[in-house]
């Protein structure tokens, strides 16, 4: 993935796999010009998401999600999922290590 940049889209859950040792969402994205994308989103393992409260049950075929995260190399549908918005405007955020620590640092000079 490239982790220096993001890419934000919106789409319609086909399937959620709570498995390890990534996460996966699968979701369909439809451009302006009408042109359906299958996406993939990998996230963090089961056991980390299951201690911040996912469930198998958390996202479902139909669900309405806005995505973000590091773009694949090789250019395709795929994504390392960074946060995600429900249709409900509930969030989810992961900071990996690097961000955590940034994050402390600003807090902790």
């Amino acid at each position: 993935y490239l982790v220096d940049q993001m890419v934000s889209v919106e789409g319609k859950v086909t399937k959620f796999r709570l498995i390890n040792p990534h996460a996966r969402i699968y979701f369909d994205v439809t451009t302006a010009q009408g042109e359906v994308q299958h996406w993939l989103a990998e996230g963090n393992a089961a056991a980390i998401l299951k201690r911040r409260g996912w469930k198998k049950e958390t996202l479902a075929p139909g669900d309405i999600i806005k995505i973000s995260g590091n773009p694949a190399r090789d250019g395709g549908h795929k994504m390392d999922w960074k946060l995600i918005i429900n249709e409900d405007g509930e969030q989810d955020r992961v900071l990996d290590d690097a961000e955590k620590r940034r994050q402390e640092q600003k807090s902790n000079p």
